[in-house]
């Protein structure tokens, strides 16, 4: 009698012959918001995908909207009420993620009322930081979106291109950006939000039991802790929006 073992393998009827293949667990689906000002295009998105495997950790990338509820990982911003995720984004300087409205510091505006009637710079309404939480500092002071122009930009360099080269009066930024963009153009802040948030990578419950995802040892944590912008234009860390410099545990500073 032959005995054939199946621990990881199946098994299929070929021509009258039983032929042996290799059970491979399918890669992980990693959802990244794209609503945050993270690039969608797909060279980023291979960039990205292709550092994680070089470590490891084989995923598959999608920024629709669809595939959100099919992933085993999602990178998104939340209200921190909502609890810490699995790994938490670090971002420029360490700072938290509020919200300020910035204009030129040639301007003669001390508060946000005075935004009625001007043209202003936001990311897309589905937009936490970018949109949600803006508009909430414009409706605490007075102002509805009637009340303005909104420029919608894709990227939060657009909305600061936007307010420099004077084609809105003030756009709202993450504070990591709006500290280093406001010392080197000369901006104020009218306004800054004191609702925390936290971005960072969501697990399900299907996914904790990914050999990739095995404990702070596996593969896929190794490598997001080991990632960091090398440069502006680093292709890998283009999904992600400009204020996030790499990933960390939620313990650790």
């Amino acid at each position: 009698m032959v005995r054939i073992s199946l621990c990881l393998w199946g098994a299929w009827w070929a021509g009258g012959a039983l032929v042996a293949s290799e059970i491979v667990e399918p890669k992980p689906l990693w959802w990244i918001s794209p609503h945050e000002g993270g690039g969608a295009k797909p060279h980023h998105q291979q960039a990205f995908s292709h550092w994680l495997a070089d470590r490891g950790c084989p995923v598959r990338i999608s920024q629709t909207g669809a595939d959100k509820s099919d992933a085993a990982l999602v990178f998104e911003v939340r209200p921190l009420a909502a609890g810490m995720p699995w790994m938490v984004a670090d971002t420029e300087g360490n700072q938290p993620l509020t919200v300020r409205w910035l204009v030129k510091g040639s301007r003669s505006v001390k508060h946000l009322a005075s935004l009625e009637g001007e043209r202003v710079a936001l990311l897309g309404k589905a937009s936490l930081l970018g949109h949600q939480q803006p508009v909430r500092l414009l409706e605490q002071a007075g102002v509805t979106l009637t009340d303005v122009t909104v420029f919608t930009a894709s990227k939060y360099q657009g909305a600061m291109a936007l307010l420099l080269h004077g084609d809105v009066f003030a756009a709202a930024f993450p504070a990591p950006l709006a500290t280093k963009w406001s010392k080197l153009n000369e901006l104020v802040t009218l306004a800054e939000s004191d609702a925390r948030l936290v971005a960072g990578v969501w697990l399900s419950s299907s996914s904790t039991k990914s050999q990739w995802m095995e404990g702070k040892q596996g593969p896929c944590a190794q490598g997001l802790l080991a990632m960091s912008r090398a440069s502006r234009g680093d292709a890998k860390m283009q999904v992600f929006p400009e204020w996030l410099t790499g990933f960390r545990w939620p313990n650790q500073r």
